[in-house]
């Protein structure tokens, strides 16, 4: 065995075929992006929503889709929450935010009883199996959102 083998086999390490060719390996499977990740849907219309992962993640990988705190009025939003001048319409109501440090609309984690904001993708520091996520509403104002995100770990 060529003793670069363990190298190709690194993830995230593509052996391209120049390189294979000049540490004179053949017939390793090129390493494809990653697809197992774990997703779950956040509703807007829902406090605390809890998931049990099959698996233990490190990261927040992606997040897509788009919900509103009131689908009448404002047009729906990722997980960075209703920003400008929907922010500033909405600022008289700000007793119905969940957390009022963050923005209505934001995609909330709980960490230690403690609301986070997830804007992005994002490493954890330590591995998780259990994870609650929100929309930054109250629950009491849960009635009038519309739309879910899509929150993909591994």
């Amino acid at each position: 065995m060529n003793k670069y083998f363990s190298l190709i086999l690194i993830p995230s390490v593509v052996c391209l075929s120049a390189i294979c060719d000049l540490l004179m390996i053949k017939n390793l499977p090129v390493l494809a992006q990653r697809t197992d990740y774990l997703c779950v849907s956040v509703s807007s219309r829902r406090g605390w929503q809890t998931f049990n992962l099959s698996d233990s993640v490190t990261r927040v990988a992606s997040i897509r889709g788009r919900w509103s705190v009131d689908t009448r009025n404002y047009a729906p939003v990722g997980a960075y929450g209703h920003q400008g001048r929907a922010a500033e319409a909405l600022a008289p109501y700000n007793q119905y935010k969940h957390d009022q440090s963050f923005p209505f609309g934001a995609l909330l984690m709980d960490s230690d009883n403690e609301a986070i904001w997830i804007q992005n993708p994002v490493v954890f520091s330590n591995n998780i199996k259990i994870v609650s996520l929100r929309i930054n509403d109250a629950d009491n104002a849960l009635g009038d959102n519309g739309g879910s995100l899509q929150v993909c770990f591994d």
